[in-house]
């Protein structure tokens, strides 16, 4: 018989158009921005934009691209040949699971999709140059990177009352001197997750040109200051000018076509409940050092009931504005000599003037410290009591501090769990041992 050549057949596979990756920055309107992307997940699919996943699963793949102590294996590239990676070979049974982590999954989702897809997660400004090469190099289609930023001058109070919820101890004034020092390993990841300039270097280097790199400013707040609130919904112009910023920056013909109609509400503190949790902080109680703290010490104690009192910004000290504005100066004219595409104004960016609410951190006395934890401990034995505790709450009264506080939460904590609460540890009274302890109240002026 005669052998018939064998034609290849012809099979179409469909690959990403274009792959967006929203990179930082931290506290520049993310989370009202994510909460409009996912509230109209449905209808952006339907104009062709995929959010692959759940927005978890974004926290996931930006925590495996950022955890990686050196650039991804070979296995975690495509087994084709994309815009951003290279052909490879099948990975083997050694590195299959290593490959297969959030970041892996995200992308395989995000590159069957045969439209635009937006991947985005702030952590990922903090990827080190190996960790965005290896990032990339597993992306078929055009990349584009889009950073959203805050001016500058906002976002050192905005990042160490975050800090402080999570259990820093250290003052704003020691906190803001270590930024200034760049030898510091607070300083580094401060900057590498704020300088715009070094995101966007890092994130297109040479593999994505600088009309792909869109800086997304975020319009002045009319109550944004240092430490102040941020409330993000329907009352204010700049959140609905944010969002139009954002979807032109996606390619959102329309951005009146979605509904951002969203009140998404940080929960800022004023100086003296800060410095009141500052100190809580500072006793380093084992009992609160877990990881599971933040559901007491940062949910309970800082969100729901230091919230509950009017916050007034934090206002930094002359000389750091200052030193603020050049170093923003510098990254700005950076942004404006790559040619990147600018999704507003970059004078939204410019150091704006103190808030006159705005009050310094040194300024906190103790016995507003002290008068603040009567308080917090009357709302703490109220929590106690509407849980209906097994053991009986523990014999403090407003006038017995922080010890009360840390006290009044272990039983919470107890209550909670359904556990016993632990014994407080053994009170170092030694001379040093005070000494130490009254350090961290120290504020310089």
């Amino acid at each position: 018989p005669r052998r018939v050549a064998a034609h290849p057949v012809s099979v179409e596979v469909k690959m990403a158009e274009r792959t967006f990756l929203h990179v930082g920055t931290p506290k520049s309107g993310t989370a009202f921005l994510h909460a409009v992307l996912w509230h109209n997940a449905d209808a952006l699919r339907h104009h062709g934009l995929l959010l692959p996943g759940r927005m978890v699963a974004h926290y996931a793949a930006a925590r495996a691209v950022t955890s990686r102590h050196d650039a991804p294996s070979p296995a975690s590239a495509p087994d084709h040949q994309g815009s951003l990676g290279s052909a490879t070979t099948a990975p083997t049974a050694a590195t299959s699971a290593e490959a297969d982590n959030g970041w892996a999954r995200i992308v395989r989702q995000s590159n069957r999709w045969p439209g635009s897809t937006l991947i985005g997660h702030p952590q990922l400004a903090s990827a080190t140059p190996a960790q965005v090469s290896g990032a990339l190099g597993s992306i078929d289609g055009d990349v584009h990177v889009v950073i959203t930023a805050r001016a500058l001058h906002l976002q050192p109070a905005l990042s160490w009352q975050d800090q402080v919820k999570h259990g820093l101890s250290v003052t704003l004034d020691a906190f803001l001197a270590g930024l200034r020092d760049d030898g510091r390993s607070r300083s580094r990841r401060f900057w590498r997750v704020h300088d715009i300039a070094d995101i966007a270097c890092r994130w297109a280097g040479d593999l994505v040109p600088a009309h792909r790199v869109h800086v997304v400013p975020v319009t002045p707040l009319a109550d944004s200051a240092p430490g102040g609130s941020d409330v993000v919904g329907s009352t204010s112009s700049g959140p609905a000018a944010l969002w139009s910023r954002y979807a032109g920056a996606l390619g959102l013909d329309d951005p009146s076509a979605y509904d951002s109609d969203l009140p998404v509400r940080t929960l800022p503190l004023g100086p003296a409940e800060l410095e009141l949790l500052r100190r809580v902080n500072a006793r380093h109680d084992p009992r609160f050092t877990d990881p599971q703290r933040h559901v007491w010490t940062r949910q309970l104690l800082a969100n729901s009931i230091l919230a509950r009192r009017p916050a007034a910004p934090l206002q930094l000290p002359d000389d750091t504005l200052a030193w603020l504005s050049e170093r923003s100066d510098a990254i700005l004219a950076r942004i404006r000599a790559a040619g990147y595409d600018v999704a507003g104004d970059l004078a939204d960016l410019d150091t704006a003037e103190t808030d006159p609410r705005a009050r310094p951190a040194a300024d906190v006395t103790d016995d507003e410290v002290e008068t603040l934890a009567a308080w917090t401990i009357l709302r703490l034995q109220e929590e106690l009591v509407h849980r209906e505790p097994v053991v009986a709450p523990p014999p403090v009264g407003p006038e017995d501090g922080i010890d009360a506080v840390l006290e009044l939460l272990e039983h919470i904590r107890a209550a909670d769990t359904a556990t016993r609460p632990r014994p407080a540890p053994p009170r170092d009274d030694s001379r040093v041992a005070r000494l130490r302890r009254a350090l961290p109240v120290r504020r310089s002026r």
